[in-house]
């Protein structure tokens, strides 16, 4: 078996600097930061289910309960670097995690979201961001009419 890193949504996540090919936009789906199928799926993996005593280090971080893809979308850099201090979270940086909460919001968002994904795609924001925000625009804009 070979992995191909350029198709493991952790990797297009975290590590990739510039725009999601838009072939993975799709399987992306909500994940926002990081992915870990892989880690389900693989045959050494498995066992039984962690202890929750084992876990609880690796719970959500409280600063982040609130936070949402549109917050993140319309987040200035210097609000992001605070709440990201410290955590893993600060590798993609502001601007990779606005281009996958808009991403996100592409997928999985609702009709209510297009302002702040307009005023992304129009932007002073980085290209991968006005990309995916205007991507995302035309994702909801091409579904039916909801209630959002």
């Amino acid at each position: 078996m070979v992995l191909d890193a350029r198709r493991c949504l952790s990797y297009l996540t975290i590590e990739q600097p510039g725009p999601i090919p838009e072939a993975f936009r799709a399987p992306l789906g909500d994940r926002i930061f990081g992915c870990d199928t892989c880690q389900d799926v693989c045959p050494f993996n498995r066992t039984g289910a962690p202890s929750p005593e084992s876990t609880r280090d690796f719970a959500t971080d409280g600063r982040w309960a609130s936070v949402t893809p549109e917050a993140l979308v319309a987040m200035a850099p210097d609000d992001y670097a605070r709440l990201a201090e410290g955590t893993p979270l600060a590798r993609p940086g502001a601007a990779g995690m606005a281009r996958n909460a808009a991403v996100v919001l592409g997928n999985t968002g609702a009709r209510r979201h297009l302002p702040v994904l307009r005023e992304a795609a129009a932007g002073p924001a980085s290209e991968a961001v006005r990309e995916a925000a205007a991507w995302a625009v035309g994702a909801l804009e091409a579904r039916e009419p909801d209630a959002g």
